[in-house]
């Protein structure tokens, strides 16, 4: 795509959807690495951004999308706040096929039976040059016609558009913050369908993630594969929050032995019959991914490699330090948002691993979002940075997300603070000033002259959000 190029949309002055539609397409790229620097600037890493890889094409990409469903509207919310909503029937960065089927549905919002539909679902799979689409319809479950009525609309929606594969009904609290609701039903045609994302096929289903590039998607796994360097010889690979398998199952194309993790047990299904079908090495675990790697753990498995691709909020702390334990050589961590993951790179490294690389991805063009897939080695961690010293005490800064025996550890590795002794307690969530004596005999009488359990510490709390006038946070 031309560094240059503008994209015009009718829609424009009205829908909030493409945030930087206004700006060159250079101007994007530029605007997507300095969010991604921002996130590092307050995390001394040392390791350059690369710059972001392009998508192409820049239109017409988008292979899934959730649009909302008012007042016989079709679209996405409008600029400025609220939630008013905007038609938007020549959107350009939906794929044509998307774009039809959602014309489709446009003359159906007026039915008597889609009085409780809030929002559709869509979803196109591919397999060579055939495609389709998996529709969810998204409804309100206070005020859903019955099942059977929403099966005849389902029905009626498929035989005016013959492109849709099958269509689900997705029950939603009226309150609830998040579009999708967590129960979904078939209604009628198929219930999942082969998809090639990227470098796999997978079995994609209703509601299930994927990303929304099929061409970055596959930038995406190539990026992944360079990281781990498994493709010249066997290796084990751990995929963390694998989803239906897209990535763990283009590991195992090169001939991996890779076990999958993934929360949300039908997906975890669907990766299992895809590699069936595949005949390709792929054991999956349905489980929490904390809880997976604390059994890995007390089982001594050992993998030479993990892929991580955890939600936008980022990798617990639990799972980040259950991760080091299990001491992988490399970790290909892949990531959405960009704070989240200088936060977890930066807990990383001070368990063990270093980041080498920071290969930002444009998934999503003409937004602000920006994938990231990060790089880390396994390295030695590195030391606390000392507030005070002398022959008795050490005063080390603790960062937020680290556990004290962890600190303890890293300071016992400076000169003459071998036997040194915490005499100052902070919560893992909590950044501050540590105090440790050099010599253990010496840390009850600094804990009584600094108050005991006497003692009174100031915390500061920084809260980010909205708040309301009056309550407790």
């Amino acid at each position: 795509m031309p560094r240059m190029a503008r994209v015009a949309c009718v829609h424009a002055s009205e829908c909030a959807g493409c945030p930087l539609i206004e700006s060159t397409y250079g101007e994007q790229l530029t605007i997507k690495h300095r969010r991604v620097a921002s996130s590092f600037m307050h995390f001394d890493l040392g390791v350059s951004i690369d710059d972001v890889a392009p998508a192409d094409p820049i239109v017409g990409y988008r292979t899934r999308a959730k649009l909302i469903v008012s007042a016989g509207k079709i679209g996405l919310f409008a600029k400025g706040g609220g939630h008013q909503v905007v038609d938007i029937p020549e959107c350009r960065v939906l794929t044509p096929l998307l774009a039809r089927v959602a014309d489709t549905m446009r003359r159906f919002v007026s039915h008597p039976d889609a009085t409780a539909l809030r929002a559709i679902d869509l979803r196109e799979v591919k397999t060579g040059d055939a495609a389709q689409v998996l529709a969810t319809l998204v409804v309100d479950r206070e005020a859903s016609p019955p099942i059977d009525r929403l099966r005849s609309l389902a029905e009626e929606i498929r035989k005016a558009q013959p492109a849709i594969a099958g269509v689900a009904v997705n029950f939603r609290n009226e309150d609830a913050p998040q579009i999708l609701g967590d129960e979904t039903t078939l209604l009628t045609g198929a219930a999942q369908a082969s998809d090639t994302h990227g470098r796999s096929t997978h079995l994609a289903t209703f509601g299930a993630f994927v990303q929304a590039h099929r061409g970055q998607a596959a930038r995406v796994h190539d990026t992944v594969l360079h990281a781990l360097d498994i493709g010249k010889k066997s290796a084990s690979v751990l995929d963390l929050y694998g989803g239906a398998g897209a990535i763990a199952l283009a590991l195992a194309a090169t001939g991996a032995d890779v076990e999958l993790v993934e929360s949300f047990p039908p997906a975890a299904d669907r990766a299992r019959q895809a590699a069936k079908s595949q005949n390709v090495k792929l054991r999956t675990t349905a489980s929490d991914v904390a809880r997976a790697l604390r059994d890995f753990s007390a089982k001594n498995r050992h993998f030479d490699a993990v892929v991580t691709n955890p939600p936008r909020r980022g990798m617990s702390v639990e799972a980040r330090q259950r991760l080091a334990q299990l001491a992988p050589k490399t970790i290909a961590y892949v990531s959405c948002d960009p704070d989240t993951l200088a936060r977890d790179l930066d807990h990383l490294e001070r368990l063990g691993y270093a980041t080498q690389r920071l290969q930002p991805i444009d998934m999503i063009p003409l937004t602000e979002e920006v994938e990231t897939v990060a790089t880390l080695r396994a390295a030695a961690p590195p030391a606390p940075k000392i507030l005070f010293d002398d022959a008795a005490i050490i005063v080390v800064a603790k960062e937020a997300h680290e556990e004290m025996r962890s600190l303890e550890a890293r300071v016992r590795k400076l000169a003459g603070a071998e036997n040194a002794t915490s005499i100052t307690t902070l919560d893992r969530s909590t950044s501050g000033a540590a105090l440790f004596v050099r010599q253990p005999d010496l840390a009850d009488a600094w804990r009584r002259a600094l108050g005991g359990e006497n003692a009174l510490v100031a915390f500061v709390v920084g809260c980010r959000g909205i708040t309301r006038e009056k309550g407790v946070i």
